[in-house]
């Protein structure tokens, strides 16, 4: 079985600008930079429907339809792994 790679977040950003990503689930933290910017938010605002899962309250969460609390997200957070 050949290996599946996902899209970017600067697709992910474009993709909901335009309504073709209708749903979301972001995972300690921000599909893009570390500081949202204006266009990233208006992207955010366009979707359906949207989870986030993070151990802090913060722009991405803003938009969220739902929000979990994370263990998981705080042990990756401090280290940056995930961006």
């Amino acid at each position: 079985m050949a290996p599946v790679t996902g899209i970017d977040a600067a697709t992910i950003r474009q993709l909901a600008g335009v309504g073709r990503i209708r749903a979301l689930i972001t995972v300690a933290g921000t599909p893009g930079p570390p500081h949202p910017t204006a266009r990233l938010s208006r992207a955010l605002a366009t979707l359906d429907f949207m989870v986030s899962i993070d151990i802090y309250l913060n722009e991405t969460t803003r938009h969220a339809d739902v929000i979990l609390p994370s263990e998981f997200a705080s042990t990756i957070a401090p280290a940056g792994r995930i961006t």
